[in-house]
């Protein structure tokens, strides 16, 4: 093992597999062994039969398809809005000179900043979800 020498496709996934299995291993030590009580991190069987029992009784399936929807269908707003801004800017200066104080203050906002703004703005249906990942 050498400093920045690359790393063979097939020893890459053999390192990357490693590591999920050393840490079910060190989880199930954990559990198993009693160093961490069930109130405070669960084993890994229950938490493979929890999450069967979800997929198969509760439909969270259907909510994770929900998410998956949110999160593309956010993305693709503001991929429409903001590509076609972009390049506005970049090629025009006073397109750049009239958007840029506001896209500078924007960006260092956190999105959690805008949730309550959004609530009243966009109510708490899915347009308020779709405008939060947007």
């Amino acid at each position: 093992m050498k400093p920045l020498v690359p790393v063979s496709p097939g020893t890459r996934v053999v390192l990357g597999v490693s590591f999920f299995v050393l840490f079910v291993a060190v989880w199930a030590a954990a559990t198993f062994g009693g160093f961490v009580s069930k109130t405070f991190l669960a084993d890994p069987v229950t938490m493979l039969r929890s999450g069967w029992m979800l997929l198969t009784e509760m439909g969270f399936a259907e909510d994770i398809g929900m998410t998956v929807w949110r999160v593309l269908g956010g993305f693709v707003i503001a991929a429409a809005i903001a590509l076609p801004l972009g390049v506005a800017m970049g090629a025009y200066k006073p397109v750049e000179a009239f958007f840029e104080p506001f896209v500078s203050f924007a960006r260092y906002l956190p999105a959690s900043a805008f949730i309550p703004l959004l609530i009243l703005w966009a109510g708490i249906g899915e347009a308020q979800k779709l405008a939060v990942i947007f």
